[in-house]
């Protein structure tokens, strides 16, 4: 069989055997390089991924830091406003209580007789007792004791006069309404009014 003529030169190979072998191996060395390639991009993109993921770890860091520091500036804003408040409803509160605490001391001296009220600058209020509604309780046994203490802070008080008013002196005029008739023409008479 070696010497049978129509055995073609190269053993018997297809002649497009060698071609494709040729294209095959040319084509396997192509993809080896693209896969080289693409296993550098796909290097490539994991760094970039691992830089984002950097980056973005740095960025919800500092947000997470501003997010806090914002928090505690509002929470030492709010507590300071929630000081000066607090502090601005107790000076309301005692101021409300001095004004009740004055008024009770005001009724209670005009009860006990006081002449003059500014005479109540001169009572010793640390003795007051009050309520929780901020009345004092011992108003009148401060007057007694201001009353003993200061006697001429207090008289007789009067709501009615009773002295008499003061009448006309002989010879003042008189009002036309306070005349009889008589008087009113003898007066029209002297004055030279005539009806």
């Amino acid at each position: 069989m070696a010497d049978d003529p129509t055995d073609p030169p190269d053993g018997g190979a297809d002649p497009n055997t060698a071609r494709e072998l040729a294209k095959a191996r040319n084509d396997a060395k192509s993809y080896r390089e693209e896969a080289k390639r693409l296993r550098e991009d796909a290097e490539t993109v994991r760094k970039e991924a691992d830089g984002l993921r950097g980056k973005l770890k740095q960025t919800q860091d500092e947000s997470a830091v501003t997010l806090a520091k914002s928090l505690d500036d509002l929470r030492n804003d709010l507590s300071g406003k929630i000081t000066d408040a607090e502090t601005k409803a107790a000076t309301v509160a005692e101021q409300a209580k001095l004004r009740s605490m004055r008024a009770d001391l005001r009724i209670a001296a005009t009860k006990a007789g006081m002449v003059d009220l500014d005479g109540l600058k001169m009572l010793d209020t640390s003795g007051a007792v009050t309520n929780e509604d901020g009345d004092v309780t011992n108003a009148d046994d401060l007057m007694v004791a201001l009353k003993k203490a200061k006697p001429y802070l207090f008289g007789q008080v009067s709501t009615t006069s009773t002295t008499p008013p003061p009448k006309p002196a002989d010879g003042a005029p008189k009002k036309a309404g306070d005349m009889t008739p008589a008087e009113r023409a003898a007066e029209e008479k002297r004055l030279g009014i005539s009806r």
